[in-house]
Order: structure tokens, then C-alpha cells, then sequence
């Protein structure tokens, strides 16, 4: 069983250091970060660092590119570790809304988004004191 554990990390960081282009496919964002949070689970055990999940299990699948994505929530849970300090927490919530007019929103022809799309929606959040102003 721990063979099996280490294989899947040490692919997973391996697949974590490739330098690629951006692949986007369907995939389970739920699972992206589950996967993430593997890749970073001894320097949050070493830390103590609590993690509390709130995600949305209806999550339709999202075209992402699931390998960068995952350096993405690799880099955010270590900062966040490193700003929580020992035994601080973690949060992570996913959700599902739907957007109204607003920044990047409506606006201009060049905005990505329009109002009524629907988006999934992390919110990533540390016990660290924040940044200063």
C-alpha cells in the first residue's frame, strides 16, 4: 500500500515539473485539488496546519489545464502554510454562481465573461495574519 502512495506522489510531482503548453480538457476540479493538496501533504503535516473542505460535490467538470492548475493550488497551500505558521488552518470552499455585470464582466468587448454565465468559484483561505496595506 505505501509503494502505491509513493508511486502516485512521485508522478504526480513529476507531471507537477513538466514545463508544457496549456492543455485544457473536462476535469474534475474537486479532484484537481484533492490531487494538489497530496502533493503538499507532508510540509502541511509537518506544520500541523488543519484543512477544511467545503466543496460543492455537484461541481459540473470544468475545461482546465489540470496539471497547471495543480501548480497553482501547490503554490497557494504553501504560502498559505507559511503564513498560518504551526498549526494554523487552511480553508478551501468551492462553489457554483452564476455572474452580473462588473469588472471583466459586460463591460467591453473584450470581456471573457458575460453576465448569467455560470463559473466555478474557489475561495482559498489561511489563518495568517493577511497582507499589509
Amino acid at each position: 500500500m505505501g509503494g502505491d502512495s509513493a508511486e502516485k506522489i512521485i508522478s504526480g510531482l513529476l507531471s507537477y515539473s513538466r514545463d508544457r503548453g496549456l492543455d485544457l480538457v473536462p476535469a474534475d476540479l474537486n479532484g484537481t485539488i484533492e490531487q494538489s493538496l497530496q502533493l503538499v501533504n507532508h510540509e502541511l503535516d509537518a506544520a500541523r496546519i488543519a484543512i477544511v473542505k467545503n466543496l460543492h460535490q455537484s461541481l459540473p467538470m470544468v475545461q482546465l489545464d489540470e496539471f497547471k492548475m495543480q501548480q497553482v493550488f501547490v503554490n497557494l497551500f504553501t504560502n498559505a502554510t507559511h503564513a498560518s505558521g504551526r498549526e494554523g488552518e487552511i480553508r478551501i470552499t468551492t462553489s457554483m454562481d452564476r455572474l452580473t455585470r462588473g469588472p471583466n464582466v459586460g463591460y467591453r468587448k473584450t470581456d471573457r465573461y458575460t453576465p448569467g454565465e455560470r463559473v466555478a468559484i474557489i475561495r482559498i483561505e489561511d489563518s495568517g495574519p493577511g497582507i499589509p496595506r
